[in-house]
């Protein structure tokens, strides 16, 4: 049970309002969720909520923030240059370790659905914007590696090959977070090493 609001530490008082924030969001999506319902939820006043955040852009933006920094004490993502030894076992072992903690970390699972929500703000710094950023950033410095080290073919542009990709991985990804909840970990794995293949066949030299 969390204590009584007015003995509440301000860290205590943040990870509180994302947590509800981010249950409200996942259930209601991202333009029906209710700032009110989430300042009950907390049992805080409106004063020290626009305290901490000055709209539910701001309020989202926080979420999706600190899901993130929780995943990436819960989930190693390699260097692009760690997979030049041998890229797709290096793909193979980030693909479990993901999927591991997608059905014993609830924050990844979260993030996972929130950053999927129909009418999400559409600025161009904000924080589901920079996310996909920096993970486009990332795989294209990875698809760098495997075609320098003979892994991935070559006979494609890298920026199209890139497009490819990128517009794949989400496809897939954004179909996995639906079944987090229809399946066991056993059948996510599959499905999982199943979907690794299928982007082995489309990357692979051989």
């Amino acid at each position: 049970m969390a204590p009584p609001a007015s003995t509440r530490t301000p860290d205590e008082r943040r990870a509180l309002l994302v947590r509800e924030a981010a249950r409200e969001f996942a259930r209601s999506g991202y333009e029906q969720a209710s700032l009110n319902r989430i300042v009950r939820a907390c049992g805080m006043s409106k004063s020290s909520f626009y305290h901490l955040v000055a709209s539910k852009a701001a309020l989202f933006d926080l979420v999706i923030d600190t899901l993130r920094e929780g995943i990436g004490r819960r989930v190693t993502i390699p260097p692009p240059e760690a997979f030049a030894a041998d890229f797709w076992l290096t793909a193979r072992d980030l693909l479990h370790e993901i999927l591991e903690a997608s059905t014993s970390e609830p924050s990844l699972a979260a993030l996972g659905r929130l950053v999927y929500l129909d009418g999400l703000p559409s600025e161009p710094q904000g924080a589901v914007q920079s996310f996909f950023a920096d993970l486009q950033t990332w795989l294209g410095q990875v698809l760098l590696v495997g075609r320098s080290s003979g892994a991935v073919r070559e006979d494609l542009p890298a920026d199209l090959q890139l497009r490819l990709i990128v517009a794949t991985l989400r496809a897939l990804d954004e179909w996995s977070v639906a079944q987090l909840d229809q399946r066991s970990a056993g059948e996510l794995q599959e499905l999982g090493d199943a979907q690794l293949a299928l982007v082995q066949r489309m990357l692979a030299t051989d």
